[in-house]
């Protein structure tokens, strides 16, 4: 009974980090630029990277939501202030029109700078040399998960499918790790095969994202009122 539950909990982080990695953003970015740059394999690894950040990212953020969520009035605090960072989040996604840009990347049409002004492999840095490291890096710089997860982690245990103890919260947090690579080796993929299609693809799932965190601004208004 317990393999079951965290499995379940493993399964419910994967599912939510795998859709929030979908749309085109920083790291999906820089993942990608490292697959066009590089190989696929290296953007793999840099995959792999983000998603072991990311697993440490949510893991302290619903641990420190855990430690006080037996505290409604802190509870209410969190989902009055879920509010804004949900429509925050919903307009983000509605205004994208997919033409995001990674720094050093350069799109098909424009030319190359000249050899002297490309940053030679020596020249850069440890964190951009190592895939992994890269990876870990860009998605360190991510500061907005905390605050997702501190919602999303009471969200869910309010609605009673996250248990609050440390067990099924570290399977949570595992899912969430493995969720966030799948959806960076999603982008691997699609640096391969589907480049020229990449910002109709993320005008579309923007779009559905911005939808789901519009009905959470609703929702979390719903239930301040009642």
């Amino acid at each position: 009974m317990i393999i079951l539950i965290m499995f379940y909990h493993i399964f419910l982080g994967l599912s939510t980090s795998f859709l929030g990695s979908l749309p085109l953003g920083m790291i999906s970015i820089a993942v990608l630029e490292m697959t066009v740059n590089r190989n696929a394999m290296q953007g793999a690894i840099a995959s792999v990277g983000v998603g072991a950040v990311e697993f440490f990212q949510a893991l302290l953020a619903v641990t420190f939501l855990a430690l006080f969520a037996q505290y409604p009035f802190l509870m209410n605090g969190i989902n009055v202030i879920s509010i804004p960072i949900f429509f925050i989040f919903a307009y983000n996604h509605f205004r994208s029109d997919g033409s995001h840009r990674a720094i050093g990347q350069h799109p098909v049409d424009e030319p190359r700078p000249d050899s002297d002004d490309v940053a030679l492999p020596k020249r850069q840095p440890l964190f951009y040399r190592n895939s992994f490291l890269y990876g870990a890096f860009i998605s360190s710089l991510n500061v907005v998960v905390y605050p997702f997860w501190i919602i999303a982690g009471g969200e869910f245990m309010k609605m009673g499918i996250l248990e609050n103890e440390n067990f099924y919260i570290f399977s949570f947090a595992f899912g969430v790790g493995i969720g966030t690579t799948l959806g960076m080796l999603l982008y691997v993929v699609v640096g391969i095969f589907l480049q020229k299609k990449l910002q109709q693809y993320n005008l579309w799932m923007n779009r559905i994202m911005g939808t789901i965190f519009l009905a959470l601004t609703i929702l979390q208004i719903y239930n301040i009122l009642i």
